[in-house]
């Protein structure tokens, strides 16, 4: 990889302190007070968002945030937090980036060395400049995604506070446009996220145009990325319209149809070969589908790419539930267990999130064991996946804790009313049966809902109310077409 440097002309300041998070609610709408309620609620939840003086402002579903961050990647993170809460149609992200005095030489040797490291893509074709922690992106990469993929870690690499991304794409496959449309439309039908008869998509000269209605800025990014496949130049969403009014109306019709095991089993291999992380390794892939419960084998030289098989499988329109069975294979040049072990800190030392976190790696046959404690589910679940990304790592076992922040001020009341607002407020609202009452600050859940995908959801929708962990009674309900009423109850 290119190593181009320049001198640091001046320091930032290192944000100390813990986040004070403070909302403010424009306009004289109830729903506008909602939303910037729901979106403190969820800032104060997350828990790993180190934010001072945060603000939220909302009118007439136009959402502005403020504040300061100690890495670029928060200040996206919150971004995107507001744009999960339902009633948002855009956001304006205010929050100003003050990241740690990192030298140029370091965060360009950080950067490059994070780089190799990720499967997805080929990091020498790569060039990386650095300018007072603002880094600039050269080079080629193989797909609108990939070109995404290295912004996002760039941005969440300790001492960063702005990115320039002048990636330029060369596709590795050629495609034309009649290929590419078809290929978008099949991942947006097997998706268990979108409607896809409100989602119109159209491609020309490899700029995918997305338009048509869409209840939420949250399922908006969330189509983008699907069509960001090998082959599309562009993402062009602006004719797709957020009207959160939509939610109700927007349940997939296909949900309730018929689908083979087969149809599952040919969308998840689908989504793999168009997956940046999967597209070279989708071959290997072996998918099992019985009475709509997954089994994923395979041999995958990452970890990552396990994650992500898995990832895929989940969502995916059908499956009830999913079993990985995938193999990480031995590298053929093994690093020593202590060149493992000194690779897994030092990302940890260098990632935005985790350099102030108490983890202790250890490494026994090319297994990482992950021990100590972070702020959040978020930043366990970002430690096993830099762990996993390091050369030679087979498998990772998190035995990370999550620091308990429940608030023992909170009554029972105010606990399930804050679920109860959180589940009103999801922009992905789906028709379900559920009932929630609170016995100790620990949640109880009973009903059923239409997916999988949504039955992992109410996991955070408990945490972001302050509860302690809850216990889900709830059934996946499958309703086909015919009266009969298939039915599903996780393990």
């Amino acid at each position: 990889m290119e190593r181009n440097r320049k001198k640091v002309k001046s320091a930032t300041l290192l944000l100390a302190g813990l986040a004070m998070c403070l909302a403010t609610h424009t306009g004289t709408a109830a729903e506008g007070d909602a939303v910037g309620l729901a979106i403190e609620k969820r800032m104060l939840q997350a828990g790993d968002l180190k934010i001072e003086d945060f603000r939220a402002s909302s009118e007439e579903g136009i959402v502005t945030l403020a504040g300061k961050a100690d890495n670029l990647d928060a200040s996206r993170r919150v971004a995107t937090l507001a744009e999960e809460v339902r009633g948002v149609k855009s956001v304006v992200n205010q929050v100003v980036v003050t990241a740690p005095e990192v030298s140029d030489d370091a965060l360009v040797d950080t950067i490059v060395q994070r780089m190799s490291n990720n499967p997805s893509f080929d990091a020498s074709q790569l060039g990386v400049q650095a300018d007072n922690g603002k880094v600039q992106l050269k080079g080629i990469v193989n797909s609108l995604a990939e070109k995404m993929i290295i912004e996002t870690e760039v941005a969440s690499t300790r001492g960063v506070s702005a990115v320039e991304n002048n990636l330029e794409i060369r596709p590795a496959v050629v495609r034309e446009d009649a290929e590419i449309q078809k290929i978008v439309q099949s991942l947006f039908e097997n998706s268990a996220l979108l409607d896809t008869s409100e989602i119109e998509v159209t491609v020309e000269d490899g700029v995918v145009k997305l338009a048509g209605e869409i209840p939420s800025t949250a399922l908006k990014r969330e189509a983008a990325e699907l069509a960001s496949i090998s082959g599309v130049k562009q993402i062009d969403d602006d004719a797709l319209k957020v009207v959160w009014e939509k939610s109700d109306g927007m349940q997939r019709k296909a949900r309730y149809d018929a689908l083979s095991d087969k149809q599952i089993e040919s969308a998840i291999k689908l989504a793999a070969q168009n997956h940046p992380y999967l597209a070279g390794v989708a071959d290997s892939l072996k998918v099992e589908v019985s009475q709509r419960s997954v089994t994923l084998k395979g041999e995958f030289p990452s970890p990552l790419m396990r994650e992500a098989a898995d990832k895929i499988a989940t969502n995916t329109l059908g499956v009830y539930g999913v079993t990985n069975e995938i193999d990480v294979t031995w590298p053929d040049e093994t690093p020593t267990d202590e060149a493992i072990t000194e690779a897994v800190l030092a990302s940890i030392r260098e990632d935005a999130y985790l350099s102030r976190a108490e983890i202790v790696p250890r490494t026994k046959s090319a297994h990482v064991h992950l021990y100590g404690a972070v702020d959040s589910p978020f930043e366990k679940q970002r430690a096993a996946r830099l762990a996993g990304m390091q050369p030679g790592v087979v498998h990772v076992a998190n035995y990370l804790s999550v620091i308990d922040n429940f608030d023992n001020s909170q009554t029972d009341a105010e606990i399930q009313q804050a679920i109860e607002r959180e589940l009103s407020l999801m922009a992905s609202n789906p028709h379900v049966d559920l009932h929630v009452r609170v016995m100790n600050g620990v949640p109880v859940f009973s009903g059923h809902v239409a997916t999988w995908f949504q039955w992992q959801g109410l996991l955070q929708v408990a945490e972001r109310a302050g509860a302690r962990r809850p216990h889900l009674d709830v059934d996946i309900h499958y309703r086909p077409t015919s009266s009969e009423v298939g039915l599903f109850v996780p393990q």
